[in-house]
């Protein structure tokens, strides 16, 4: 953050030579008068007046810029009053730069501040547990008393379902008037981790992406193009892994399972084999961190994802779409089900080869950690978009280079 108010400073710094060039550029060197310095004067303190309006605001990024433009406004009203009262000279093309200066500045320095300032992040604690304060994370802190001054805080998060104190109720109205951010705590953590709690996500949320033109239209095409687009280079490596599992793990070189699809229909998905084979009637176990199971080769082919290929074909026939949640073994899905209600839910969209919690690094082997991934499929069933897709295709590609949450 010290990062950030240096480069305000610097900006500030160089905003003078900006608005003497203009003047030389539209007066010439010969006609600068000591007039002309009291206008750029002005006008930079205009400037840091803006930027001090930036780093002021509270509350959410838009009612931050929404408050900064509002700051813009008001410094230039002044500075034009004061040369209209008094008479001062001006020069239109730097009041024109300035002016525009101040609102990329307030705009740039409201984003850097968003993105790397500290928010101070009050928490209602009524309602809330230890594992909710685990996911709020280190800079969420407790409020001891509903008469703390709000002003002290960027966000207050609350659980409006368990408040039953109505001094907290008063609190949290208090800090709406004021203008301070408040949100429930399962929409803070959507907004901030991309992710849904479970408890929170109702079966109306899907209605969205089902009915989405995206979804209903389009995703199923852009699918099928882009599995016709790949697959000669696809077959080429596909070709070249098949040899290897051929000559140092034998046959079979596909691997099938039945795993739940859409609507919890089972279909067959293929896979490279990258495991020993398992005995006959062995139960069902997601493959976990050093998993003795996995050779060699298999290690290699689950880093880069080449295992994955086979599973265009589950695209073409329309089992699978590209991006998705990932299809759980139907003996493991069922289990899951039973303890963790909402879980069911991924089903609604088609499953996919990889999707949003895959590109979190996140990967599920027992309960707890499913829980985890469950929050982050259950946040695309509900945002599911092209733009959301373009986002994990890009992230995917990353995910290749550093083998993240490959197992």
């Amino acid at each position: 953050m010290i990062g950030v108010y240096a480069l305000a400073a610097l900006a500030a710094a160089m905003l003078p030579l900006v608005y003497l060039t203009i003047l030389n550029a539209t007066l010439g060197q010969h006609d600068l008068q000591s007039k002309h310095g009291w206008h750029i004067a002005l006008n930079v303190l205009a400037n840091v007046l803006c930027l001090v309006f930036a780093f002021k605001a509270r509350g959410s990024i838009p009612n931050r810029l929404k408050s900064s433009m509002v700051g813009v406004f008001f410094a230039f009203g002044i500075l034009l009053l004061a040369i209209l009262a008094a008479r001062l000279y001006y020069s239109r093309p730097v009041l024109i730069a300035s002016f525009f200066a101040s609102i990329a500045l307030v705009a740039v320095f409201a984003l850097l501040k968003e993105r790397y300032g500290v928010r101070r992040i009050g928490v209602v604690p009524q309602g809330i547990d230890g594992k909710t304060m685990c996911m709020l994370g280190p800079d969420a802190m407790l409020l001891a008393s509903p008469n703390e001054p709000v002003w002290a805080y960027d966000v207050i998060v609350i659980n409006w379902s368990n408040v039953q104190d109505r001094r907290w109720s008063q609190f949290a109205t208090r800090a709406i008037l004021s203008g301070c951010e408040v949100q429930h705590v399962a929409a803070y953590i959507e907004d901030q981790q991309g992710r849904v709690l479970a408890e929170h996500f109702e079966a109306d949320h899907a209605a969205t992406p089902r009915t989405s033109h995206y979804i209903t239209t389009y995703k199923r095409p852009l699918d099928v193009l882009f599995v016709i687009a790949v697959a000669p280079l696809a077959l080429f490596i596909l070709g070249i892994a098949s040899l290897a599992i051929l000559i140092t793990m034998g046959r079979p070189i596909f691997f099938t399972q039945m795993r739940m699809g859409v609507d919890g229909k089972p279909f067959r998905m293929y896979k490279l084999r990258t495991m020993i084979q398992s005995a006959p009637g062995a139960a069902c176990v997601a493959t976990s961190v050093g998993d003795k199971r996995v050779t060699p080769l298999g290690k290699f082919l689950r880093r880069v994802r080449i295992d994955e290929i086979p599973q265009f074909y589950n695209i073409l026939i329309g089992n699978m779409s590209l991006i998705g949640p990932r299809p759980e073994q139907p003996e493991l899905a069922r289990r899951y089900a039973r303890n963790l209600p909402a879980f069911n839910n991924r089903t609604m969209l088609r499953p996919g080869i990889t999707g949003w919690a895959q590109v979190r690094g996140t990967y599920a082997a027992d309960e707890h950690e499913t829980v985890n991934k469950l929050a982050y499929d259950l946040y695309y069933v509900k945002h599911a978009s092209f733009v959301m897709d373009l986002s994990v295709v890009l992230q995917t590609f990353k995910t290749l280079l550093t083998g993240n949450s490959a197992r």
